[in-house]
């Protein structure tokens, strides 16, 4: 059971599109407006545990990953633009992007290293386990919880930060950088996951 939750904080705590955009949150001074897309995040984690855990692989066949990669991808370089045009003021953030319960949603769902990381939970770990029935409802909302602990962890991390670097244009040399490395991380989704593997070089 241990290793269950000790791959899921491997897996959910690595840099990732949600991370990153809690990470940002932080910086902006956003931390308690972001409550909403925290939950996001892990309403989207517990609901792959529950397909998955319920129905297997069934639901979401393996071939459909590459267009919920194509998705994801292109909804992430939307949300790098739209942070990379914010603009910052570390004494007024009203300005500054807050992501909230439907972009956390959202980019969970379509993030296909979200589905990739609770399939061998939810379809390998579950049964091997023994884990069934009212159990894998519990399962899931314990992971859910530990999936909202990610971005939150981050804008904690980015609000520490913020309170270190109260200066307007390293502020907004941070909210670039956030933008750039959100806009390398949907290209790399859009690279790795759809084109590598429709033209047949890589497989799931």
């Amino acid at each position: 059971m241990i290793g269950v939750f000790l791959y899921a904080i491997g897996i959910m705590y690595t840099p990732g599109p949600g991370n990153l955009l809690g990470l940002q949150a932080g910086l902006q001074h956003k931390l308690k407006q972001s409550v909403w897309y925290f939950l996001g995040v892990g309403s989207a984690m517990c609901f792959f545990f529950l397909l998955f855990g319920y129905t297997g692989q069934v639901v979401v066949k393996k071939v459909y990953l590459p267009y919920i990669s194509l998705l994801g991808g292109t909804y992430i370089l939307y949300l790098a633009v739209k942070i990379f045009r914010a603009q910052t003021d570390v004494n007024a953030t009203s300005n500054a992007m807050v992501p909230d319960f439907k972009q956390g949603l959202l980019l969970t769902l379509l993030n296909p290293k979200a589905i990739l990381a609770t399939l061998p939970i939810a379809v390998i770990q579950f049964p091997s386990l023994g884990v069934t029935g009212i159990e894998i409802l519990f399962m899931s909302l314990c992971l859910a919880l530990l999936a909202v602990g990610a971005p939150t962890l981050y804008a904690l991390v980015g609000e520490y930060l913020h309170r270190l670097v109260m200066n307007q244009r390293i502020m907004q040399i941070f909210n670039k950088a956030m933008a750039v490395l959100l806009f390398y991380v949907g290209l790399s989704i859009l690279w790795e996951h759809v084109y590598l593997v429709l033209r047949g070089i890589k497989h799931y």
